[in-house]
């Protein structure tokens, strides 16, 4: 629980940070939802989950996201709070993007008897892209890949979508 609190104090300041780009329409806040394949030292695990992120400046510059995952069989919840460099191009239908960025992932596994085996933390990266397509003025859909990688070595390869609204 604790950790849920410093995830949403980080995301208040952040947003009281970035309040002149707010101001000047240039934020996009989305929910995100995905299933793929978890693979590393173990088996290759179904993973479930969602999110949300917040980016400055439609074309280029920073996004936040948080992430919740969960992989079944093995009861393993992991949280990735990541910022990442996005490129996306200015205009058209549907507007190509690329993420690239890093962030810090806490992991939660319950044993057998179902009670908790602590929690660990480690450095996380995400590598992403997809494409986005308006509908209308603000709202945006926006399928896209996202891959996290983090010590283990482990990766989690998602594919999602995000449904937001562009300020």
């Amino acid at each position: 629980m604790e950790f849920m609190v410093r995830i949403a104090l980080i995301l208040c300041l952040t947003l009281f940070l970035f309040m002149e780009s707010l101001r000047a329409q240039s934020m996009e806040v989305s929910a995100i939802g995905g299933l793929g394949p978890t693979v590393g030292s173990q088996a290759p695990r179904f993973t479930t989950g969602g999110g949300a992120s917040a980016a400055w400046s439609s074309s280029q510059g920073l996004k936040l996201d948080y992430f919740f995952a969960n992989t079944r069989g093995n009861d393993f919840k992991r949280h990735f709070l990541t910022v990442s460099y996005v490129v996306q191009r200015r205009s058209g239908a549907a507007r190509p993007f690329f993420q690239i960025g890093a962030g810090l992932l806490h992991g939660n596994r319950k044993d057998t008897l179902n009670a908790p085996s602590g929690g660990t933390n480690s450095v996380a990266a995400i590598i992403g892209g997809g494409l986005t397509f308006d509908v209308g003025h603000a709202f945006f859909i926006r399928p896209e890949l996202r891959s996290y990688w983090y010590t283990g070595p482990s990766a989690t390869v998602l594919p999602s979508v995000s449904a937001g609204w562009r300020f």
